[in-house]
């Protein structure tokens, strides 16, 4: 029996695919071949995922709601022939990061009356699949979701929609900037919230996973009372074995998420992020997560968040060294009057977009 990979499917597809992105230098990830979009602008919108997640969240509910067209979010999972949006008149398709075969093969059919498709993508997947240093499951999800599917949605795709100017900068043929809006109003900061500061990033951030547990560390000698709560696998739990004040926390689907962040608090949010070409192409989501929690976030002083964050306003930057992050987290401590104030001002700006969100950016007429 062959063996099975990432999704359930075979094992060497995914092998394959991995092995001939990591003998070349990352490239953008297609141009689109599909013409320019209607001219009549669309009335409805039909928007594809791969299951409930935050880029769907971040960029694309928001501005389906904002936009008042008739719309639906449908897993790639469903069958495409009871979809009954498909064949409606004056539809947009946008597909957010990965297709699958019968979808591509009901797009093909119907692209003819279709106002147009919108390729989405919040990551630079060729370069995560090639990036050595992601796990492989993470690689191989990508090789079988985006890779294997890349040379047949390219004809059909009529413009690509990238979360910031350095991924769009990834598509040679162009692409039109889509930034994040919150999914959620963000919480009121509490004067005395818990001593905890938090790291949340997914399997993607090692790296960050790795360099909070240091801060961690020397935290245990000067401040043991304050509690780090940081995403972790068996790995990071074997790591942080012997410092009592870390608490490893499993990574869990978006929904639960969401759900789970909703009625916490916490001092401060941390984001740090290491250097490399997955990673340069990212957008200051973290900010959000900040929010949610009421919380101060300390941020890496590099982009997208040096452009993003105002520096003792509504956050603070920190190079990417241990005794930065120790000093800046130590400072939102000892000052609550300055923590409370950089959190609330967060707060205000990111209310103030989830309170009008941006609309679909469709070209054309429809833009």
């Amino acid at each position: 029996m062959e063996r099975q990979g990432p999704l359930g499917k075979p094992l060497n597809i995914a092998s394959r695919l991995l092995a001939l992105a990591s003998r070349q230098r990352p490239t953008p990830p297609f141009c689109p071949g599909g013409g320019p979009m209607a001219a009549r602008p669309p009335q409805r919108v039909l928007i594809l995922q791969s299951g409930a997640n935050a880029s769907v969240d971040y960029y694309l509910r928001p501005r389906l709601q904002r936009s008042g067209l008739e719309g639906a979010i449908v897993d790639l999972d469903q069958d495409p022939s009871g979809i009954d949006l498909l064949q409606a008149p004056d539809l947009a398709v946008i597909i957010c990061r990965y297709i699958n075969s019968s979808w591509l093969t009901s797009l093909n059919q119907a692209r003819e009356r279709l106002s147009g498709i919108v390729y989405f993508v919040d990551d630079d997947l060729a370069a995560m699949m090639a990036d050595q240093g992601l796990p492989w499951r993470v690689r191989g999800k990508v090789a079988l979701a985006y890779g294997r599917h890349r040379a047949a949605l390219e004809p059909l795709v009529n413009e690509v929609w990238a979360s910031t100017p350095a991924l769009a900068s990834r598509f040679p043929g162009g692409a039109r900037v889509v930034p994040p809006t919150p999914c959620d109003s963000p919480a009121d900061p509490l004067e005395r919230p818990p001593g905890r500061v938090i790291y949340h990033g997914t399997d993607v951030h090692g790296p960050e996973r790795l360099f909070v547990l240091s801060i961690a560390k020397v935290f245990q000698t000067i401040r043991p009372h304050i509690r780090f709560e940081i995403t972790g696998d068996a790995r990071l739990q074997r790591l942080s074995a012997g410092l009592n004040n870390v608490d490893v926390v499993s990574q869990t689907n978006w929904p639960d998420y969401l759900n789970s962040q909703r009625s916490r608090s916490a001092a401060v949010f941390l984001a740090p992020m290491s250097g490399g070409l997955t990673n340069a192409s990212r957008a200051p989501v973290k900010r959000f997560d900040a929010a949610r929690l009421g919380a101060c976030g300390v941020f890496a002083d590099t982009e997208p968040y040096r452009s993003a964050v105002r520096h003792g306003v509504d956050g603070l930057l920190a190079p990417m060294e241990v005794s930065a992050w120790v000093h800046a987290i130590s400072r939102l401590l000892e000052n609550p009057d300055l923590r409370l104030a950089m959190a609330r001002a967060a707060r205000d700006q990111i209310a103030d977009r989830f309170a009008n969100p941006p609309g679909l950016p469709f070209s054309g007429a429809g833009g």
